[in-house]
């Protein structure tokens, strides 16, 4: 057996997301989607869905540049970036 030594896990960053139409309602069941720079896709649990109120939260996220595609029933996808910091949690509209 070989010893790899001690591997010290950081605590993930917590992401919150709301979406809003553009009468800043929100929009329930909206997919969203999350990458991270090399644009490939993180699953961090659920089902990628806004709930009733528009939200949807991720624990664990690694920090960095990472990229979230929102498409709205009926709409086209729309991306925005993000730069996380270990342990950060940070919400956005």
């Amino acid at each position: 057996r070989e010893d790899l030594g001690v591997l010290a896990l950081e605590p993930g960053s917590v992401l919150r997301v709301r979406v809003l139409d553009a009468d800043r309602r929100p929009v329930p069941r909206a997919s969203v989607q999350l990458f991270d720079a090399r644009g490939r896709r993180l699953l961090l649990g659920g089902d990628g869905r806004t709930r009733r109120d528009g939200t949807l939260v991720w624990r664990g996220v690694p920090p960095g540049e990472l990229r979230i595609r929102f498409r709205l029933p009926g709409k086209p996808a729309s991306e925005r970036r993000v730069e996380l910091a270990p342990s950060e949690e940070r919400t956005l509209e």
